[in-house]
């Protein structure tokens, strides 16, 4: 994290959360207010050094995120990787499956 923090302006991990949340509350990317209300996150020390622990809950509807600024994409969490879903059919398949 020390690296990391060397790019904000607050040095620190109050400097890190407020990167963080302005992530988050930024509606160019997340669809949703309550997006983040699924992420968790702490900060640990392992050896001296500073760790950021962040765990994603399943949201309860879809969300969308726009990508580079263009189009909105939907996203599918398999495991540890999120896939996207191109196509408007497959995407209302899964909703439908997932979101019922």
């Amino acid at each position: 994290m020390e690296e990391d923090y060397q790019t904000l302006d607050k040095k620190n991990r109050d400097g890190f959360e407020t990167f963080l949340l302005s992530i988050f509350n930024d509606k160019n990317i997340f669809s949703e207010d309550i997006f983040i209300d699924y992420f968790k996150w702490e900060f640990k020390q392992i050896e001296r050094k500073d760790i950021i622990i962040i765990n994603l809950e399943p949201a309860e509807n879809p969300v969308f995120v726009t990508w580079k600024k263009e189009e909105k994409r939907f996203f599918r969490r398999i495991k540890a990787n999120s896939l996207p879903i191109a196509d408007p059919y497959e995407q209302s398949k899964y909703i439908r499956k997932r979101f019922k």
